[in-house]
């Protein structure tokens, strides 16, 4: 079935092409992501009507394979003859789907639709963000507080308890080095957390499914609420399937997070250092708090 699909889309495609001389389509349409907002969108132009029709640009967050997906919405953007890209800037982090049609001498839209020639048949989706904002440190009396509010105010940071999560597959481990820089740093002897929950812009966004979907339930579900114990052992379960080298960035992050606050310094650690490429900033900070606050237990 697939490949009778397939035969029937080249042919289209072929036929839509021979055409071009004849009938205002335009054809190869292709849309890139180039940032966390805006996706560009490019296609080629019939020669016979490239310098007299505008282009009309419109956008859907489903497949645009029929005409009156045109005749109902209203373009994105409308563009002078001879355009052949355009960049748009999209309201949330989604699949967009986009076709690209002239308008005629009467000025109504040429609603021919061809999946793969001038409408897209793939969605695209904004840039995943992998860099966070810079964080700005912490003052002195922040530091001092036992407790602290993230920048929402949607709960206090709890103090740490024992940490009874399995671990996850590791990229890297704590040296001996590092362990012995750890207790030479010294620890906080009451225990005591001091950083804020921290959560990436992406986490912020419900998309509509996917391995995003997926993280943004678990931390929404059990990690803003302060529920850790219960977020590391779903992200940890999170971890064991196929994912994208950004949300596996992000998971371990939130991971050592949840160890932080368990109160399970040494593996917070081991995470933070997993991800310091991926956040160099953000994860300095935190390794720099695990360090303060790692205590080797009497025992070791």
């Amino acid at each position: 079935m697939k490949k009778i699909f397939s035969v029937w889309f080249v042919l289209l495609a072929s036929a839509a092409l021979n055409a071009q001389t004849q009938r205002p389509i335009v054809s190869d349409i292709k849309a890139e992501a180039v940032s966390t907002t805006a996706i560009t969108v490019t296609w080629r132009l019939p020669a016979a009507f490239a310098k007299t029709a505008n282009v009309l640009v419109y956008r859907s967050t489903e497949p645009i394979a029929e005409r009156e997906t045109i005749k109902r919405d209203q373009p994105v953007a409308e563009a002078a003859p001879g355009t052949t890209s355009y960049r748009d800037t999209v309201p949330a982090y989604r699949e967009y789907y986009y076709a690209v049609v002239l308008k005629t001498a009467d000025g109504t839209p040429y609603d021919l639709i061809l999946p793969s020639v001038n409408a897209t048949i793939a969605g695209v989706r904004p840039e995943n963000e992998v860099q966070p904002e810079r964080i700005q440190p912490e003052s002195a009396s922040a530091r001092e507080k036992i407790t602290d509010v993230d920048p929402e105010g949607l709960r206090d940071q709890p103090l740490p308890f024992l940490n009874m999560l399995p671990r996850p597959p590791e990229r890297s481990t704590i040296s001996a080095e590092t362990e012995k820089a750890a207790v030479s740093l010294g620890s906080d002897s009451a225990g005591t957390p001091r950083m804020t929950p921290y959560v990436f812009r992406n986490d912020k966004i419900k998309t509509e499914s996917g391995e995003d979907s997926m993280l943004y339930d678990i931390i929404q579900t059990y990690f803003i609420p302060a529920q850790y114990e219960a977020a590391g052992a779903a992200i940890t379960d999170f971890l064991q399937i196929k994912r994208s080298s950004d949300v596996t960035a992000r998971s371990i992050f939130y991971l050592g997070e949840t160890y932080y606050y368990l109160g399970d310094y040494r593996d917070a650690l081991s995470a933070f250092l997993n991800v310091q490429d991926d956040f160099p900033e953000l994860a300095a900070r935190w390794i720099q708090a695990s360090i303060e606050a790692y205590a080797i237990p009497e025992s070791e």
